[in-house]
């Protein structure tokens, strides 16, 4: 049976989001134009506008789509030896050279937080960037080893347990080439398992 015009246009609208978003986390999204996007789904610029306002409100759909992509993914980062989610698991996948060399399909904190920067504080990736990172935030904290926490201190420590790996991600993909890549990536997790086994408010 052939798809709807209505089908179609949500295949379409879901495919230039999907494609926006690796571009963007990939290369930036200000190295990546309008014609650069819809040269990849197949599509003419001028196709663009049936989907979207401006090239600022793909930014936010992507971002948000970006977020969604990878929380899903991480659904499936698991302990080898639990079979469930830990906070191990997560530092271990989050630090891999996997995910160091594979930005577009990766976190959206690391690949973008440059961009993200450079906006306006009411910009509509800026408002999406800081809810999508609150959600991983909350991610974090609900993991079983912050689980004996304080609510407030797990939610501290997930924050800094982020800026810290997201951090690390950065600037190994920045000294991509270089033994330091793989240094800061060992590093940052070791000292993330040095954290959680120091004593502390949480015992």
């Amino acid at each position: 049976m052939p798809r709807s015009s209505k089908e179609k246009f949500a295949e379409n609208h879901e495919l230039i989001e999907a494609t926006a978003s690796r571009l963007f986390r990939d290369r930036g999204s200000r190295n990546v134009s309008l014609r650069d996007v819809m040269t990849e789904v197949g599509m003419t610029q001028g196709g663009f506008y049936r989907h979207y306002a401006s090239k600022d409100a793909l930014e936010a759909a992507a971002c948000d789509y970006a977020f969604r992509q990878t929380a899903k993914a991480r659904a499936g980062w698991i302990s080898p030896l639990t079979g469930k989610r830990s906070l191990d698991a997560f530092v271990a996948r989050y630090l891999s050279g996997t995910h160091r060399d594979s930005p577009a399909a990766g976190c959206p904190i690391a690949a973008i937080s440059t961009d993200v920067a450079r906006m306006e504080p009411e910009s509509p990736l800026r408002e999406q960037f800081v809810s999508g990172t609150r959600d991983v935030i909350a991610e974090l904290a609900a993991m079983p080893e912050l689980q004996h926490a304080a609510a407030d201190d797990g939610r501290r420590d997930a924050t800094a347990i982020l800026c810290l790996l997201a951090g690390a991600l950065v600037i190994s993909r920045a000294a991509a080439g270089d033994p330091l890549s793989d240094d800061v990536l060992q590093e940052a997790g070791s000292f993330v398992k040095t954290l959680l086994a120091a004593p502390g408010p949480r015992d």
